[in-house]
C-alpha cells in the first residue's frame, strides 16, 4: 500500500522526500524506509538535491530504459536483425562509397545503432 501510494506520487514528476511526505500523509521515516526498498528494487532512482542549507534526496521513477545489448530503434531491437551476409554486403557498400578499406570496426555483426 504505501509503495504504490508513493509510485502513484512520482507519476507527475521528481519529488523530494518532504514533499512525498506531505502528498501521501505519511510520516517521514515511512517514506524514507519505502523509497529505499523501492530503490534496492529498481523501481526509484535517487539524487541529491541542497534545499537551504540541507542536502534531502528527490526520488525519481525509473524509466524503461533499453539495455545496450537491445537497442531499440523506431520500436525495433536493432540487436542481431541482420544476417552475417547483409553485414558484409553493409560494409561492401561502405568500403565503394567512401573508397577507404579500413572499416573493420565500422560494421559488424555485432553493431548497435
Amino acid at each position: 500500500m504505501t509503495q504504490a501510494a508513493i509510485i502513484d506520487a512520482l507519476q507527475n514528476g521528481p519529488l523530494t522526500s518532504h514533499e512525498l511526505a506531505e502528498i501521501t500523509g505519511m510520516s517521514q521515516a515511512t517514506v524514507i524506509s519505502t523509497t529505499k526498498k523501492l530503490r534496492n528494487q529498481g523501481k526509484l532512482t535517487a539524487k541529491l538535491v541542497k534545499s537551504g542549507k540541507f542536502w534531502i534526496n528527490q526520488y525519481t521513477l525509473e524509466e524503461d530504459v533499453p539495455k545496450p545489448s537491445q537497442t531499440v530503434f523506431c520500436g525495433i531491437q536493432t540487436q542481431g536483425i541482420f544476417t552475417p551476409a547483409e553485414y558484409r554486403a553493409m560494409k561492401a557498400q561502405l568500403n565503394k562509397l567512401y573508397k577507404r578499406h579500413d572499416f573493420s570496426k565500422d560494421i559488424t555483426n555485432h553493431q548497435n545503432i
